[in-house]
């Protein structure tokens, strides 16, 4: 028999609770259910009721943009199939967010979405759940500003190859937002497991703005193809289920990803002066 699992159909989150009646049973000596409301359930990350989505265990795959950006198809592929090999987070990228949260001047960070690709194009592999979170977001009544921080040990030389992925990762999130039906984002649950309180942010149809903040250096980051910049991402997943088609992808495109989608999206230093 095929197991699934039950989530919130607006979030994917397993946290959830579903209404159900029950009588005492007295050759039991326990409760028995006699119904299960389960087209509906109470979700704990939207703190609302929601509908019920269920999905086959076997084709679930969550998938970190941060890693996807970050890493090599051939280290995605290993650390897929050895996770007793990943790393706890490093002191420098520990004192990077809390560099990013101790600049955030909104109540808006960490927020967290989920972007779901149409099953076609993964079906081969599964369901991808790609996750993603911004660093800081500014909304007004007609926008939102999404800002990503990065921390740099000298601000006057940021090294080229750190400002192009940081670019790319700021267009990337900034073309996932764009492209996702699902316009809710959610405090990501590590920040609210430190302490911090959680936040719900519905964009409805608000205009995407986003900045990247390298050091002292401020950007303005405007995506003109986000499809193909997620089109891109999605193949690197996909490639690094094999490490045969990882390899292959690597050979192409390792140290070359900023070149392949530079033309995606422009950038422009902003003078605070």
């Amino acid at each position: 028999m095929q197991r699934i699992n039950k989530v919130c159909k607006y979030c994917n989150s397993p946290n959830i609770s579903i209404q159900a009646n029950t009588e005492w049973n007295t050759d039991l000596q326990d409760h028995v259910i006699t119904d299960l409301y389960d087209d509906k359930c109470y979700c704990t990350v939207c703190e609302g009721e929601q509908k019920v989505l269920e999905i086959e265990l076997e084709t679930l795959v969550h998938l970190s943009m941060s890693d996807l950006l970050k890493k090599s198809a051939k280290q995605l592929c290993f650390l897929r199939k050895n996770e007793d090999q990943k790393k706890p987070p490093s002191t420098q990228m520990i004192e990077g967010d809390e560099t990013a949260h101790a600049k955030a001047t909104s109540k808006y960070i960490e927020m967290r979405g989920t972007y779901k690709p149409d099953i076609t194009i993964t079906k081969d592999i599964g369901q991808f759940l790609m996750h993603y979170a911004f660093d800081e977001i500014h909304v007004n009544d007609k926008s939102a500003l999404f800002i990503e921080h990065k921390n740099v040990k000298d601000p006057d030389t940021v090294e080229t190859w750190y400002l192009h992925s940081s670019l790319l990762q700021t267009a990337v999130y900034q073309a996932l937002v764009k492209k996702n039906p699902n316009r809710n984002l959610y405090t990501a649950t590590f920040h609210v497991k430190d302490g911090n309180e959680k936040q719900h942010l519905e964009l409805k149809n608000l205009y995407e703005n986003s900045q990247l903040h390298i050091g002292d250096d401020k950007y303005t980051v405007l995506v003109t193809n986000p499809q193909k910049l997620i089109d891109f991402y999605i193949k690197k997943a996909i490639a690094s289920f094999n490490y045969q088609s990882a390899e292959a992808f690597d050979e192409k495109y390792k140290f070359h990803e900023y070149a392949a989608l530079k033309d995606c999206f422009t950038f422009r230093p902003i003078n605070d002066e």
